[in-house]
């Protein structure tokens, strides 16, 4: 990912956050299946690999969750920023 200004602009924020908000993780529900091994160690890695495609799931949609709150945030900042402006005669 690139770096952008730090700036009280909605649109900024839109514009970081649409990247996110586009990803998809389509792994969900799907399980890893290994045909007819006995070994101990191919059960082990299938249950943890499972694990952490659901543990990735999970992360996924929480940072999906925590970018729609960016822009609420940057619409504060830039209504603050723009009373400021005014009350300073800028």
């Amino acid at each position: 990912m690139g770096s952008s200004k730090i700036s009280s602009s909605t649109e900024v924020a839109e514009n970081a956050i649409s990247k996110l908000q586009g990803s998809t993780f389509s792994h969900q529900g799907q399980q890893v299946e290994t045909s007819g091994s006995t070994l101990k160690c191919m059960s082990s890695a299938k249950q943890l690999n499972n694990d952490l495609l659901k543990d990735l799931n999970e992360l996924v949609h929480s940072i999906q969750g925590q970018s729609k709150k960016v822009k609420g945030l940057a619409e504060m900042i830039e209504s603050r920023d723009q009373t400021d402006a005014l009350n300073w005669g800028f």
